[in-house]
């Protein structure tokens, strides 16, 4: 049998737990909401890519960016960096939405190897 002490510390520890746990997904959600599908795939595939790790090293840290007033348009602008301990990659490219999807249409990538 636990002590009503015990009892106590485990309820106010779960309690904390689970609302550390519910902001963190509030918080990535909000984050997340308003930002264009493909650079969210990018973001959650690409520092997995095998081919990626081998050029860039393990825990690539990945980072994008868009002008989010022209993410209302049909036209953006974008880009999206990996940077390593072996490298860093930049894609700088251009989206269209067409039948209310994002297309890429152009994207220039640039590998640069660590010094």
């Amino acid at each position: 049998m636990l002590s009503p002490l015990v009892k106590k510390v485990l309820l106010f520890g779960g309690g904390f737990w689970l609302l550390c746990f519910a902001l963190s997904e509030f918080t990535q959600y909000w984050q997340r909401k308003d930002t264009p599908p493909f650079l969210l795939q990018m973001w959650d595939y690409l520092p997995e890519n095998p081919r990626m790790v081998a050029r860039l090293g393990e825990n690539a840290l990945p980072q994008y960016s868009y002008n989010v007033y022209e993410a209302e348009g049909d036209s953006l602008p974008y880009s999206f960096s990996l940077d390593g301990e072996k490298g860093s990659l930049q894609i700088k490219g251009y989206a269209l939405k067409r039948r209310g999807q994002w297309v890429l249409i152009k994207a220039d990538t640039l590998f640069t190897p660590a010094q």
